[in-house]
């Protein structure tokens, strides 16, 4: 759903998208292909806000560790200027930050870019349901779609038992497109408020937006 084109997906376009995919291709690839690209749009958007305002990459989490400080360190001395520091500083935030519990990013406000509580106290139920997509592809990757201790464990609510194989159905994959779509769609909102002043947004933004707040604001 994302990538370097500007085609926009509607979200009742997406019955006919995942009946494509589960005829012509394998729903577990096209899961995983989803979240990745979400993921890498969540780090560019990150990359952009930091490129803007520099001074938001020496923000930290107080449990940040000493040895990744030191790593930080190395690359300021390393670096032959300042654009090539702030781009490696960039380049190593990005990695922490995107390492550890994908919902954190959210509710945390991890990176420092503008999302504030909003998440934490509006939006519990999407947060939820992110982070059973993010398990889901991780058990797919890792485990051949069957459920292990660390999903059970992220994901408490499940009564799914260990070893059982989680499918990806026609309902599942377009849930987790629209979910995938809407909390990006949210992120940028939050950032072009929040960092650049932003009022007016794109219609196709928008209703990506309200959809989001209608069916998971809490």
């Amino acid at each position: 759903l994302y990538n370097k084109g500007t085609k926009t997906f509607y979200s009742k376009d997406i019955w006919g998208m995942t009946e494509r995919i589960l005829k012509t291709s394998i729903p577990s690839r096209t899961l995983i292909q989803a979240v990745s690209q979400t993921e890498h749009f969540l780090q560019d958007l990150t990359k952009i806000v930091y490129k803007e305002f520099p001074e938001k990459i020496t923000s930290r989490d107080s449990v940040e560790q000493i040895g990744q400080q030191v790593k930080l360190m190395s690359t300021i001395m390393e670096s032959g200027s300042k654009e090539e520091m702030i781009d490696k500083l960039i380049e190593e935030k990005i990695r922490g930050i995107f390492y550890g519990k994908p919902t954190d990013f959210f509710e945390k406000d991890k990176a420092k870019i503008g999302l504030g509580s909003v998440f934490k106290e509006d939006y519990s139920n999407a947060l939820s349901q992110y982070l059973e997509i993010t398990g889901r592809r991780n058990i797919w990757i890792h485990n051949s779609g069957k459920v292990d201790r660390k999903y059970k464990r992220e994901n408490p609510s499940s009564t799914d038992n260990l070893g059982s194989k989680l499918n990806i159905d026609r309902v599942y994959l377009k849930e987790s497109i629209i979910l995938l779509k809407d909390i990006s769609g949210m992120t940028t909102k939050l950032v072009m408020t929040n960092n650049f002043g932003a009022t007016k947004f794109h219609k196709f933004l928008n209703s990506s937006v309200n959809q989001f707040e209608k069916k998971f604001k809490d």
